[in-house]
């Protein structure tokens, strides 16, 4: 019994992070930079939306950088920024000019982590024992009398 809610725990974890995730993002930008000879990788949460944004870039040597920003106004849905690539707030990579970027709505993970979870829940729950319910009568048919 207890290891089932640890199981069910695990998996209602995902879904309260990309929640609070998603209202976090509208308000903030945040993101995390790492540079190491001179290929760039950039994480971020903005709008709505995780990203990845990755390439070839300038800078040489290796470092990190990160931060949060206020966004103003906020926007908690995908905004369309470009027109290639885009769909419903899925993006996949643009490779040009150096730099290629991947997105993924928090609608999205939030979507796919609820459909998980419903089904661990529905996997790990107790089964029904034969046996409980009402008695039926599985003898022939009486006649009235």
């Amino acid at each position: 019994m207890i290891k089932w809610w640890i199981l069910r725990g695990l998996f209602v974890l995902p879904v309260v992070l990309f929640a609070g995730g998603w209202l976090w993002s509208g308000t903030h930008a945040g993101y995390i930079v790492y540079v190491h000879n001179g290929r760039v990788d950039q994480f971020q949460s903005k709008c709505g939306v995780v990203g990845w944004v990755f390439g070839d870039g300038m800078a040489p040597g290796g470092y990190w950088q990160g931060g949060v920003l206020p966004q103003k106004p906020p926007c908690y849905w995908p905004q369309r920024r470009y027109s290639q690539g885009f769909h419903w707030g899925l993006r996949y990579p643009d490779k040009t000019h150096y730099f290629g970027e991947v997105e993924v709505p928090y609608w999205f993970l939030l979507l796919a982590s609820a459909g998980v979870l419903t089904w661990v829940w529905r996997m790990t729950g107790a089964k029904g024992k034969v046996g409980r319910g009402f008695p039926v009568e599985v003898g022939g048919r009486r006649a009235e009398v």
